[in-house]
């Protein structure tokens, strides 16, 4: 009886021994699973309309006008603002006149030089030429004498009018000569005149072909429709002008002799004068200076005046009539279409990982309910902002709807930068020093080096260093 009782002691002892020892190492053990992870970057982001048009002014001024207000539908042209502009005003007044005057010196001039090339008037024949090439002629000099002696005129009084008119047929009988010459009324004076002999008459001119002998000076009478002349008068040549200069300088040239034929327009002379040729070109000068100098302030002056820049409807207006507008701040924001995207802020250590094309899910931040909308990275800002020494890129994400959202709210963003499908995970708790696992072997924790791949806010995944049937330390 002693032996068995001693016995049983010493089974006793030796399960207690081993229940011990199991005691010393019992830890709590889990294998790795196989399944399905994603990584991603999980940041706010701020709705807004895709197409937004900040809209500035690049002058500063009081607001003189602001004739719209946030939502108001407004045309691509369509003013908004009217910025107070008296002084560029002023300013294209006086420019304004000053290419006024500008262009008068250059009329003037341009005249001047014309006046250089001497004209004859009149038809007819040089009868003679004053002056020599060389010679120095002031303005109304005498050059030549212009003479048409094919053709004659002839003034005369008659005891009225009333039966004759501009183009009557008249005969003109030269004294001495028996013959009569056809001649034609060019003008009818409109007022009688009393003539020597106390008697009334109207004068009449007229004028005809010399047959081949006429001279000036000689006299003769004329019967127009039956009605003879009171008196006689004297037959005139129908030109005998002098050609006059018309500008001052030294003769470079005469184009004309006598017994040259001249026409109206005809240049008989040409002088030079370099002061006159040189103020076309600096007054030309002048006037282009001051056409630009009037185009830069009208393009000045409407810079004051800012207008839509496209169809759109209206988001905010910062400033309205009365208001200091200033250089380069946004006074109002202009929507061109209802397009809705998501700006996002992504830190510098995780913009590497984001790509356009990248699908997102967007969670309104208000919304009980959780709504989320699918969206695509659409584009990626390569220029960064600075925020308490971190820089943050932009991330636009395009939505697949909208409803629901407006300008200006926030949300939250979750990029999906990678995932992986059946692969080896463990609680992203249980890393030592990022990459290291404890599992148990042969009854004792060991550390094992792994490589770590992907990873989310709870697991991460295994490449290599472990396998599903090692028994992971559990934390």
């Amino acid at each position: 009886m002693k032996r068995k009782i001693s016995l049983l002691l010493a089974v006793m002892v030796a399960i207690t021994s081993i229940f011990s020892a199991c005691s010393k190492n019992n830890v709590k053990t889990e294998h790795p699973v196989v399944g399905d992870i994603q990584d991603t970057i999980d940041e706010s982001g701020t709705v807004y309309y895709a197409d937004n048009y900040a809209i500035t002014s690049s002058v500063g001024g009081r607001i003189t006008g602001c004739n719209f207000d946030v939502g108001n539908k407004v045309e691509q042209g369509q003013t908004l603002y009217s910025i107070e502009n008296t002084d560029v005003s002023n300013k294209i007044t006086s420019a304004q006149i000053s290419l006024n005057t500008a262009k008068e010196s250059y009329n003037q001039a341009v005249k001047s030089v014309d006046d250089l090339s001497v004209k004859s008037y009149s038809s007819g024949m040089i009868t003679e030429v004053y002056c020599n090439t060389g010679d120095y002629v002031s303005t109304g000099s005498k050059i030549a004498q212009v003479v048409d002696s094919e053709h004659m005129k002839l003034k005369l009084p008659f005891p009225n009018a009333e039966n004759i008119q501009p183009g009557s047929i008249a005969k003109v009988s030269v004294s001495g000569d028996s013959s009569e010459i056809d001649g034609t009324v060019t003008k009818i004076y409109d007022k009688s005149t009393v003539l020597d002999d106390w008697h009334t008459g109207v004068f009449i001119e007229l004028s005809f072909s010399n047959p081949g002998a006429l001279a000036s000076g000689q006299e003769a009478d004329a019967t127009i429709n039956g009605t003879k002349s009171l008196s006689k008068g004297t037959i005139k040549y129908m030109t005998d002008n002098a050609i006059y200069s018309t500008g001052t300088g030294m003769v470079t040239a005469i184009n004309a002799t006598a017994g040259s034929t001249v026409s109206p327009g005809s240049v008989v002379l040409l002088i030079k004068n370099d002061a006159i040729t040189n103020a076309v070109m600096n007054t030309k000068l002048t006037v282009s200076n001051t056409e630009e100098t009037l185009k830069q302030l009208e393009g000045e002056l409407d810079k004051y005046t800012i207008k839509a820049p496209v169809s759109g409807t209206i988001l905010k207006r910062n400033a309205k009539t009365g208001d200091l507008a200033t250089a380069a701040t946004a006074l109002a924001t202009l929507s061109s279409g209802d397009t809705i995207n998501v700006n996002v802020d992504i830190d510098e250590k995780y913009i590497s990982k984001v790509s356009v094309g990248q699908s997102a899910a967007v969670t309104q931040t208000f919304d009980a309910k959780g709504t989320v909308y699918s969206g695509v990275v659409k584009e990626i800002n390569n220029s960064g902002t600075v925020t308490n020494g971190v820089t943050y890129y932009t991330v636009k994400i395009s939505l697949d709807r909208q409803d629901g959202l407006k300008d200006g709210m926030n949300v939250n963003v979750s990029i999906l930068v990678n995932s992986k499908k059946n692969s080896l995970l463990v609680p992203k708790a249980y890393l030592i020093n990022g990459n290291q696992i404890e599992v148990l072997e042969k009854g004792k924790t060991v550390k094992k080096d792994v490589k770590v791949g992907i990873s989310d806010s709870k697991k991460a995944e295994i490449v290599s260093g472990l396998s599903e049937t090692d028994e992971v330390v559990s934390k």
